[in-house]
């Protein structure tokens, strides 16, 4: 098992437990070793959605999308942030639709 896989494999364990500080930081390591790997970054996105810290979540998932733009996971966890982000900020962010 390479390095960047086994920094993912901790950091999703983390993240089970809910520990999402940890998760992310241990999301970071891994991309640090795999810039292109689209589970650290969706799941960066994740970890940092569950913080309400969404905004860097869908800067997550844009660079998941940019690795992948077809991954239906990571689109849909991109749309509920952005409706998460919308719903924070009602008056100053518009979806369209």
């Amino acid at each position: 098992m390479n390095l960047a896989r086994y920094l993912k494999k901790q950091a999703n364990y983390t993240e089970a437990h809910k520990k999402y500080k940890q998760a992310v930081h241990a999301y970071d390591k891994a991309i640090e070793f795999n810039p292109l790997h689209l589970g650290s970054w969706n799941n960066r996105g994740k970890a940092l959605f569950e913080q309400g810290n969404y905004g860097m979540a869908i800067e997550s998932y844009d660079r998941a999308i940019d690795i992948n733009p077809q991954d239906p996971d990571v689109q849909n966890n991109r749309i509920e942030a952005l409706n998460a982000l919308a719903s924070q900020r009602p008056n100053k962010l518009r979806l369209a639709g």
